[in-house]
């Protein structure tokens, strides 16, 4: 129901031959008939409907088929009195048997289930009355096939006007678009016709190609040097990551070269047949290549000094000592004559001999 916007139940009186299509229905032995319409379109002063009509099996009869079938009508309220009337020659020809002939409904017109009037001939009982009800089903049947061929021809039309309609807004669009070229064709004559507007024109025209221009070169440049950073930095990291790689390698080789190391190859024999650390034999090299580099005079006093031997280290301990002091007697004593002074001082004066260093040079060294 919610589907239509119209629904008709044989019997309402409001509509012609409703309440003959109600009697007839009863007296056939079946359910009232139904009608419902649905409007399928409505502009421009025209309608169409959509009637459906539903006559129900006989009572009697469990097995005794229904009639549904669907027009299109031009309107609901005229149109649903002529859907009666079809249903009632329907009705008529289906359950004809049922009806005796000093029946009123005996002289209604027929109609087969699909709509097609029937007429029958050759019977005794085929009176004036029977002849003109049944002629004036065909006329009916055929009024009503050519009215649902005007609603097609309108229907039709219906469309050729939306078509038509649709094709004039689209001229309206294309006139307008030809309205805006006329204006624009205008004032571009307007500047032609004033240099200087033009000259203008162009000069702003040539300022905004230069400044897109310049803007896209230094976005181009700019994305450049971006990429060149990039793979500069893609470079140190893949560097820093091959570094890290080898020193981790470098770690982990001494790392198991410390672990398998065996502790008998720390030891070595020494020149007397003495076990001896290798740390002792790189003291003494490392002590013996510092002997090699050449001397400073310091240190070939101090040697000379170790060769004499201690009394002769003790003796160069005294006279520096005894220098010292006899400067100190000289700084107190000062109003001594100047040959006492000059004899004190022969008295601890060393003789100095020359003796070479290892690199050549000539160090005076004390004679004890």
């Amino acid at each position: 129901m919610a589907d239509y916007d119209e629904t008709l139940v044989a019997g309402d009186e409001y509509f012609f031959l409703s309440r003959t299509l109600f009697d007839m229905s009863a007296a056939v032995g079946i359910a009232p008939p139904v009608f419902q319409g649905k409007q399928l379109y409505k502009e421009h002063g025209t309608e169409a409907w959509s009637i459906k009509t539903f006559i129900p099996g006989s009572d009697d009869d469990p097995e005794d088929p229904s009639m549904t079938y669907s027009e299109v009508y031009p309107d609901w309220e005229n149109s649903v009195e002529i859907a009666i009337q079809g249903a009632i020659a329907r009705i008529r020809h289906k359950f004809h048997r049922m009806i005796p002939p000093t029946s009123p409904y005996y002289h209604f017109g027929e109609r087969s289930e699909d709509g097609t009037p029937l007429r029958r001939t050759g019977t005794c009982d085929d009176t004036m009355c029977r002849t003109y009800m049944a002629e004036r089903e065909f006329v009916s049947a055929s009024s009503e096939k050519l009215l649902k061929r005007q609603t097609t021809l309108v229907g039709e039309a219906r469309e050729v006007l939306q078509y038509a309609n649709v094709r004039n807004m689209q001229m309206e669009a294309a006139l307008l678009a030809v309205d805006d070229k006329r204006l624009a064709l205008e004032e571009r004559i307007a500047l032609l016709e004033d240099p200087v507007k033009l000259e203008e024109k162009l000069i702003i025209s040539d300022n905004w190609a230069k400044t897109v221009q310049k803007t896209i070169t230094l976005m181009l440049e700019n994305r450049a040097i971006e990429t060149k950073e990039k793979d500069e930095l893609k470079k140190e990291n893949d560097a820093l990551k091959m570094e890290n790689k080898l020193l981790k390698e470098t770690i982990e080789e001494l790392a198991a070269g410390k672990e398998e190391e065996d502790p008998q190859e720390r030891l070595m024999f020494n020149s007397d047949g003495e076990v001896e650390p290798v740390a002792e034999e790189k003291k003494k090299k490392r002590k013996t290549s510092s002997e090699s580099y050449p001397l400073s005079c310091f240190e070939a006093v101090k040697r000379h000094a170790a060769k004499k031997g201690p009394n002769s280290g003790s003796t160069a301990t005294d006279d520096d000592s005894s220098g010292t002091a006899h400067a100190d007697d000289d700084s107190v004593h000062s109003n001594r004559p100047e040959q006492q002074q000059s004899r004190h001082h022969h008295h601890h004066r060393h003789h100095l001999h020359h003796h070479p260093t290892p690199s050549g040079q000539t160090c005076q060294i004390p004679e004890a």
